[in-house]
């Protein structure tokens, strides 16, 4: 049995036993696995519950077993240290939107390089700048991209369109039985979609639009991909938009 070595962003853990946890990791070469960290709550071992705070980006080493459910970490290291997304409240908080959403995201076949190679940047990024305000939503529609159903079409200077977030399409067609955004949320979320990480530090938007789109995006990944299952943490961003 060959040892294996991969990069990989931390998704979350659950306590398993008083002295162990199961982690989950989205490793750039095999996509969503689970490993069995046993007496890690100890304290007393190479890997403490510091390394595997979500959204930290490491180098494994691990025994790779084919149709074994939960695999065993041989080495984790912190690669970069990311002082900043756990040590400020703000990017705390959207750590842990991110590490929910990707946990009721991924999935353990999905293997996709440019998916990680995309987290990876942007966790860097989030690490390393102040506003953040609009990450969010970037994040959740630079996701919904990756997954193949981001919203569908174009957006003209003079029109005045709506995101419909059941049709997962910008349109003018009011249909009252659908929860559709308003032109400036919808407009936000377009203008998100379109635009590279660094550009939204200076992309402006009132304080309630950002809410509305968040909410909306929120819901969007609710129905599309998510079969229901709610996100909660976003509410906790509520004051980081501002």
């Amino acid at each position: 049995m060959a040892s294996e070595k991969s990069r990989g962003v931390i998704i979350n853990h659950v306590n398993y036993s008083e002295t162990s946890v199961v982690c989950n990791i989205f490793t750039r070469e095999h996509g969503l696995l689970g490993f069995m960290m046993k007496g890690l709550r100890r304290g007393k071992g190479a890997i403490k519950s510091s390394h595997i705070m979500p959204l930290n980006l490491v180098d494994i080493i691990f025994d790779n077993k084919p149709n074994q459910q939960l695999l065993i970490l041989k080495e984790l290291h912190c690669n970069p240290l990311l002082m900043g997304l756990h040590g400020e409240m703000h990017k705390n908080a959207l750590s842990i939107f991110m590490s929910e959403v990707l946990q009721k995201t991924l999935y353990k076949e999905h293997v996709d390089q440019s998916l990680f190679d995309h987290l990876e940047s942007t966790i860097i990024y989030i690490n390393r700048v102040q506003n953040i305000a609009n990450i969010p939503c970037y994040f959740l529609l630079k996701l919904a991209l990756f997954m193949g159903f981001k919203p569908k079409g174009g957006w003209q200077p003079e029109e005045q369109l709506m995101l419909d977030v059941f049709d997962g399409i910008f349109t003018n067609i009011v249909k009252k039985e659908h929860l559709q955004l308003s032109v400036d949320a919808s407009r936000y979320i377009y203008n998100l979609l379109n635009s590279r990480i660094e550009e939204q530090e200076v992309l402006s938007q009132l304080y309630q639009t950002r809410i509305e789109a968040l909410d909306g995006m929120v819901d969007y990944f609710q129905f599309h991909i998510l079969n229901q299952k709610k996100i909660i943490s976003h509410q906790i961003l509520h004051d980081i938009l501002k």
